[in-house]
């Protein structure tokens, strides 16, 4: 058996679509959906590769860009910072009364089953925000066309 490695899913118009869709969801769950007092986190594994560390920001920027929401922030659950609780906390300071939890996950596991248990604790520590999570990613068409991008490129 042999494997092969492609190149990883990256910053790309797809994922942005997807992110968008998602947060448009998470909004959704919101009482009042404003994005002028709802902060966004996009959550990512975290990498020892600064390079992959400045793919979630990059597209953390192009979220921002590309809506009305005035704070878009990047948390990470392992190898690298700044975790959740800690970004969560900032965007309470800086006066968020709605902090969306979006996950740049291409699949469930561990670190999603934490992000729940996390997003129930930060709700739980303040009570007067309201949390939403995003949903991982899962089998939509702009995933399916990256990978046969990426298997047409080996």
């Amino acid at each position: 058996m042999e494997f092969l490695y492609a190149a990883h899913l990256g910053t790309c118009e797809p994922i942005l679509a997807i992110l968008k869709r998602r947060l448009d969801q998470a909004m959704g769950e919101l009482q009042v959906p404003d994005p002028q007092n709802t902060g966004i986190i996009l959550l990512a594994r975290g990498s020892s590769d600064r390079v992959a560390n400045g793919h979630v920001a990059e597209m953390a920027r192009w979220l921002f860009e590309s809506g009305e929401h005035d704070l878009v922030d990047i948390a990470f659950t392992g190898v690298t910072h700044p975790r959740l609780e800690r970004v969560a906390q900032q965007q309470v300071r800086l006066g968020m009364m709605q902090i969306i939890i979006l996950p740049y996950y291409l699949f469930t596991g561990r670190l999603i089953e934490r992000t729940k248990h996390q997003a129930a604790n930060l709700q739980r520590q303040y009570p007067h925000i309201r949390f939403a999570r995003g949903e991982y990613f899962g089998f939509e068409e702009e995933i399916f066309q990256l990978l046969e991008q990426r298997i047409q490129a080996l």
